[in-house]
């Protein structure tokens, strides 16, 4: 399908026989769409947002039961999905990269300063984490989170050239900072016993390279898996 994409996003899934995907902004067509294609490959992908009026941008893309939960980016909209393509709002609120996890909806909000979560399908908004620097300083601090054991996992760049990776009880309560003085971060995951990310390349602060780097949930060293200069 390459020919009929520009710039996929990170937020795809799988839904029975169907993989189901984002594209950014960038190019022809419509400012952000989700598309489906069934997983054999036998089709051709299908548009299913972007003829949709009013519904611009998306940028998170998760499973509920057999609907599709989807953010609506600089809209502050959450959009649900049904099987039969019905679309409807599900949420009013600053959203961006939903996820689930144990009957939780969480996400990244308030300018990308804080981690919030609600209980599905209709509980109460509850605040996990926030940056502590003041907020003219740190938007789009929160780069990305994950969530395993009890615990979000966060990349936290309100200084940018100073990450740190941290981490929460999925409940709220202090943090516990996991690394420090982590440049750049773009993504983070986990396992069942490290958190890794990756850092971009700053070639103005002579740091040329891309870099994946991991430390233990539990604390202690930082390792780097791969490097890649130029």
């Amino acid at each position: 399908f390459e020919d009929a994409q520009r710039r996929p996003r990170c937020s795809m899934v799988v839904q029975s026989i169907d993989v189901l995907w984002l594209l950014g902004r960038e190019g022809i067509g419509p400012p952000g769409s989700l598309y489906r294609a069934k997983t054999g490959g036998a089709s051709q992908p299908t548009a299913l947002v972007s003829t949709q009026e009013g519904v611009y941008g998306p940028n998170g893309l998760v499973v509920d039961g057999n609907d599709l939960l989807f953010a609506e980016g600089g809209f502050s909209r959450l959009w649900r999905m049904t099987p039969s393509l019905d679309f409807s709002i599900f949420r009013e609120v600053d959203m961006l990269w939903p996820q689930i996890s144990n009957g939780k909806l969480l996400w990244i909000g308030y300018g990308g300063r804080q981690i919030s979560s609600l209980d599905l399908p209709n509980g109460q908004e509850q605040l996990i984490y926030e940056d502590p620097l003041p907020p003219a300083e740190n938007n789009d601090a929160i780069r990305d989170f994950a969530v395993s054991g009890g615990h979000v996992y966060f990349a936290d760049c309100g200084d940018p050239t100073s990450c740190v990776i941290g981490k929460v009880p999925i409940g709220g309560g202090a943090p516990t900072i996991l690394a420090e003085n982590q440049r750049y971060i773009g993504c983070l995951g986990v396992t069942s016993s490290r958190v890794f990310w990756n850092m971009s390349p700053t070639p103005m602060n002579g740091e040329p390279s891309v870099e994946i780097r991991a430390v233990p949930m539990t604390g202690g060293s930082v390792v780097t898996l791969g490097e890649r200069t130029g």
